[in-house]
């Protein structure tokens, strides 16, 4: 824990310098999404897509943007090839219509989704055509029918992968799969891992680069949300996401596979980045107080909240320049821990505002006003510097948040409010 700490705290500390990240200057806002159209095919990068609204009776589902996860290549049994065991299928690219994320498009005759691999001709697949449904199709635990893509399509992906193959579309006219309903109950998605939406801060991914001997992009780890313009895995306390009209709920970290460790370039896997992140993004050093169980973070997962209500048909959204991130209220009383060991010298009831915004938990707006340091630096006006640090650790403890995340940020908030802190000052206890 101790490392991941005085890592995250170097990493802010070198961004500070730089004049990077949200801990001074209000940071400007960024925002790209991306199409992974088949379920471990290579993404295109998009400067708009629409959330696809799938008919499903009498009320619209927003299940992930359009185009995105509603392909899939299985085996003779219908069960899903990903990456994983088929890593060749990180070099087939696609590519869609030019116009198929603009609003009101419709496919036509003439439309194609259109792939290609190294060694083999070039496979284009209808849009518009008419599917026969094939049953047996699963992917992890679900299984249900899909629309089958034609012979052509089998014959070409059999030929590339050596094996018996089939590609297959999220059948949205009767099929339903639900997320995890532990951490998101009613929820949807089609052919994705687990969720429809995937968000990776910038941020993240240059700390992870500054530590890695190779760099690597960000198709590692293929998010379909992109941010940028905020301390690095800042996203891990995001839990109302606003995107103009839609509303994003952050729900679970994602726990990453085997796939970032494969080339998208090669389709060689390799340890990294899981060696690194294991040193300071494993469930051991996130989740201290949780059953072990060798995994590791990098990005959240998201739901639409629109997706639960009929009001959502006909919405879309569309790239934006300013986004505001909130933490949602707690609706009970936070329990308050016993102090033990050295005091803060002050009420530090008067710092929850402070910490609040830390940890996201009341507005947090990327390109915009209310930064920490103008609720924290003149709460601590006048206390001693150390004295500063453990009345930060005083109220992140009492709030029950997680110190190894927050305690970085708030060295650095420390340092903007003018007290010297040692980069690897720790809480008493910890």
């Amino acid at each position: 824990m101790e490392r991941a700490s005085s890592f995250l705290a170097s990493i802010l500390a070198r961004r500070r310098r730089r004049g990077g990240g949200g801990g001074g200057a209000a940071a400007a806002a960024a925002f790209r999404r991306s199409s992974y159209t088949r379920l471990s095919l290579v993404g295109e990068s998009l400067s708009q897509t629409l959330v696809s609204p799938p008919l499903l009776g009498s009320s619209y589902f927003l299940i992930g943007f359009r185009w995105d996860r509603q392909w899939l290549v299985v085996n003779s049994k219908g069960r899903a090839y990903t990456q994983r065991v088929e890593p060749k299928l990180a070099l087939v690219e696609i590519e869609m219509p030019s116009d198929a994320f603009s609003k009101g498009w419709e496919p036509t005759a003439n439309s194609y989704m259109v792939i290609k691999a190294p060694g083999m001709e070039t496979l284009k697949v209808p849009l518009s055509s008419k599917h026969a449904v094939i049953d047996g199709v699963s992917v992890w635990e679900w299984s249900g029918s899909a629309f089958d893509e034609g012979d052509e399509a089998s014959e070409w992906f059999s030929n590339y992968l050596g094996k018996p193959s089939r590609l297959v579309r999220f059948n949205t006219s009767s099929q339903t799969r639900a997320v995890d309903p532990s951490y998101a109950l009613g929820y949807e998605t089609m052919f994705s891992d687990g969720y429809p939406f995937l968000m990776v801060s910038q941020g993240s991914l240059d700390a992870l680069n500054e530590i890695l001997k190779e760099p690597l992009l960000i198709n590692r780890f293929r998010p379909n949300i992109v941010v940028d313009g905020c301390n690095p895995f800042s996203e891990d306390l995001w839990k109302v996401i606003k995107i103009n009209k839609l509303t994003f709920h952050g729900v679970k970290l994602c726990a990453r596979c085997k796939v970032p460790t494969i080339s998208q370039e090669d389709a060689i896997a390799g340890p990294e980045p899981t060696e690194t992140l294991m040193k300071f993004r494993s469930d051991e050093i996130l989740r201290p107080n949780s059953k072990k169980q060798g995994k590791v973070f990098f990005g959240q997962n998201l739901v639409c909240k629109e997706s639960l209500s009929a009001a959502a048909e006909g919405r879309s959204s569309r790239s934006a320049i300013r986004f505001t991130f909130y933490r949602r209220y707690l609706l009970v009383p936070k329990p308050r821990l016993k102090q033990t060991g050295p005091t803060c010298p002050i009420d530090t009831l008067k710092l929850d505002a402070c910490v609040n915004i830390l940890g996201g938990l009341v507005n947090i707006v990327i390109g915009g006003e209310g930064q920490a340091t103008d609720a924290c630096c003149p709460v601590l006006e006048g206390v001693a510097d150390l004295d500063a640090a453990l009345c930060l650790c005083t109220c992140i403890k009492a709030n029950l948040l997680n110190i190894n995340i927050l305690l970085p940020i708030a060295i650095e908030v420390l340092l903007d409010c003018g007290k010297h802190i040692p980069s690897d000052y720790q809480c008493p206890g910890y």
